[in-house]
């Protein structure tokens, strides 16, 4: 009996390292080298490289901790070398760590961010992306950086679809004429 339940959950392991079900009528995909799941505190950590996709946006990390059970994820949080990429709205992030409590809502990005889109920079320490409001809002030495031009303050908005930035706090500007 033992051997039977060692043997079905060391399975379990093994097809919990590439897994994919449906979460708001689109499908999550998760893929990782290593998965560990603890059933009883509801977390499942997979490492190595851990790939996150859903519809035409994904990340990879070398850690990913999720929290909640299949089919009902309350939150993932996503550790080292973390790569963010939107391609139906061209944005890619890089940082070092990411949280996303709900995939449209908010994804958090901290740790030396660095986000591009088209011929837009943006530095910042801490990102907070809205998919759904399409704005990206950055604290901590926050800049963004474009060809003719940067603008540094405490926090920047930066509205995707109206290519605009709101600055809060603390405005540094250079510009070519």
């Amino acid at each position: 009996m033992k051997k039977r339940l060692w043997i079905g959950l060391i399975l379990f392991c093994f097809l919990l390292t590439k897994y994919s079900y449906a979460i708001d009528g689109s499908e999550l995909t998760i893929t990782a080298d290593k998965a560990v799941w603890d059933k009883k505190q509801g977390v499942t950590v997979l490492s190595g490289k851990v790939v996150v996709a859903k519809g035409k946006a994904s990340f990879t990390a070398d850690m990913v901790e999720i929290t909640g059970q299949m089919g009902k994820i309350k939150a993932l949080k996503g550790t080292g070398n973390i790569h963010f990429s939107d391609l139906e709205r061209d944005i890619t992030m890089l940082a070092d760590r990411i949280e996303l409590s709900d995939w449209e809502k908010q994804i958090t990005a901290s740790g030396k961010v660095k986000i591009t889109r088209k011929e837009t920079i943006a530095d910042a320490d801490t990102a907070v992306y809205s998919q759904s409001q399409q704005r990206v809002v950055l604290t901590g030495a926050a800049t963004i950086s474009q060809p003719n031009g940067n603008i540094s303050g405490k926090k920047i908005i930066y509205h995707l679809q109206e290519e605009r930035l709101e600055v809060i706090e603390g405005v540094r500007a250079w510009w070519k004429w």
